[in-house]
């Protein structure tokens, strides 16, 4: 962690106080936490001296492939969680949700790989298949128009009032 770029680190190993020896995401939200997404579903909240506050296990998994690969923040304050097998969200009471599919046209959202909120508060992630966007009212992910395979998202990202997606062939 570098409060001031190159003046002060915080160099973390797996232990009790930090959980996971590998990090593949990091995120700020919007009271000044810092969440890191590690190996086998663990997430970790630290504050913003560096110090681990909060440590959740999405699913009971031993093995290293369950990445988490984006963490976001909504408009309410939930953590979005986007995993290489499902999408979980962190309620204000640290309640863990998985989120799926609210229709049959497709399974998942499952090897999601990124997680964006728009300005309005609507959640997006991109996974194998396309583009999802939360459905509230269903507490459920919806395949957006046009999506589905053959296309490959790998990344989406809110500006302004665009949604930035990146496919491959």
């Amino acid at each position: 962690m570098l409060s001031e770029f190159g003046r002060h680190t915080i160099v973390y190993e797996e232990s009790k106080k930090f959980p996971t020896k590998n990090v593949y995401t990091i995120f700020a939200d919007s009271e000044d936490r810092i969440w890191t997404g590690g190996e086998r579903g663990i997430v970790s909240c630290l504050d913003s001296t560096g110090i681990v506050i909060e440590t959740y296990r999405l699913e009971e998994i031993k093995s290293n492939d369950y990445r988490i690969t984006d963490i976001a923040e909504d408009s309410t304050g939930n953590i979005w969680v986007a995993t290489s097998f499902n999408i979980h969200r962190i309620d204000k009471a640290g309640n863990i949700i998985t989120v799926k599919a609210s229709n049959r046209s497709f399974q998942g959202p499952r090897a999601g790989k990124s997680i964006t909120v728009t300005k309005e508060g609507d959640v997006y992630v991109a996974f194998y298949a396309g583009i999802v966007k939360y459905n509230r009212g269903a507490d459920s992910f919806d395949l957006l128009e046009y999506q589905g395979y053959p296309t490959r998202t790998f990344c989406v990202f809110s500006f302004l009032d665009k949604l930035l997606v990146g496919n491959i062939n």
